[in-house]
């Protein structure tokens, strides 16, 4: 099953090879113009079609939803205590905390061969759609330069994913059935925002990350390295422990969630910090999403070792 994720990496690779490519060579190309395409057109509908497919009453469904709404939010209140002890502005402390909280949505489809089963892959969905909806909340939350204290949460109004998230719910509850051709337009916008957020990622390596200038990033290493421990070792660690308690009977669920949880930083961190953020944020985001995804690969096998040992499936 590793090899088989490795093998799978193969494709984002030589995606955000390309965009580094291109970022080196086009001078005139706008990344903020590729995550506004990103986050406004093609990201809702792939959060629409997950919300469309969502059996909204199911067991599963209000299980996973209670698990992650807990988890992120345990995850989210430890790492804000634990970042207002670092020397930051505001503005850097909510980009550790939108690094912590977004998680891969690619690396949650490279978990999918470890759960085993034809439930798996209605399970990631359902995981994936939660996350997306931590995107939609705290991500266009904590992505805001210009959020006003006064102003709150109300600033997530502003995300176009609410609104494709209440869509899709409705279609869901209401199971209406839509047109093929509708479906079929929809399904390809949806399959252009993963390959798209790694050519992003790989425009913003191009763009903003030069071997040359590794002594100069010193300064990221402490940040760096705080939210990959979160991102990777705390995350998986507090779903171990919370895992049982909420889902008591289910290991199979257990397992999958415990498996979410240590994924690493998500692409969407950087669509959000290429669209509100500055060239500096874009830099540490980036290596953030590198530098966490190259972790998960020691830490995955690791973490496969415990799932297995403390949350054995039987037969």
């Amino acid at each position: 099953m590793i090899d088989l994720i490795f093998f799978k990496s193969l494709f984002p690779i030589t995606v955000v090879l390309i965009g580094i490519i291109m970022g080196r060579m086009l001078e005139r190309l706008d990344d903020r113009s590729i995550s506004a395409a990103c986050l406004f057109a093609f990201a809702p509908a792939m959060l629409f079609r997950h919300a469309s497919s969502q059996i909204a009453f199911s067991y599963e469904f209000v299980f996973i939803l209670f698990f992650i709404l807990f988890h992120t939010t345990a995850i989210f209140l430890i790492a804000y205590k634990a970042f207002q002890f670092l020397d930051v502005s505001p503005r850097i402390h909510r980009l550790f905390l939108l690094t912590t909280v977004i998680i891969s949505i690619f690396g949650l489809r490279r978990i999918q061969p470890l759960l085993g089963g034809p439930e798996a892959v209605q399970t990631v969905n359902m995981i994936i759609f939660y996350h997306m909806l931590v995107v939609a909340v705290l991500g266009f939350y904590l992505s805001r330069d210009d959020r006003k204290d006064s102003g709150g949460i109300s600033m997530v109004l502003c995300s176009p994913f609410i609104y494709a998230l209440g869509a899709g719910l409705i279609f869901a509850v209401s199971k209406i059935e839509m047109p093929y051709l509708v479906l079929e337009s929809i399904d390809s916008l949806h399959n252009v925002t993963i390959p798209l957020s790694l050519l992003l990622l790989g425009v913003v390596l191009g763009k903003y990350v030069f071997l040359v200038e590794m002594v100069d990033y010193a300064v990221l290493i402490p940040g760096l390295a705080i939210v990959i421990f979160f991102r990777m070792i705390l995350s998986p660690a507090l779903a171990m422990l919370l895992a049982p308690r909420v889902i008591m009977e289910n290991v199979e669920l257990q397992r999958a969630l415990i498996y979410s949880s240590g994924v690493p930083t998500g692409l969407f961190a950087v669509a959000l910090v290429c669209f509100y953020g500055k060239q500096n944020e874009k830099r540490f985001v980036a290596l953030c999403v590198v530098l966490s995804t190259v972790v998960h690969y020691v830490t995955l096998p690791i973490l496969t070792f415990l799932i297995n040992r403390w949350f054995p499936v039987e037969g």
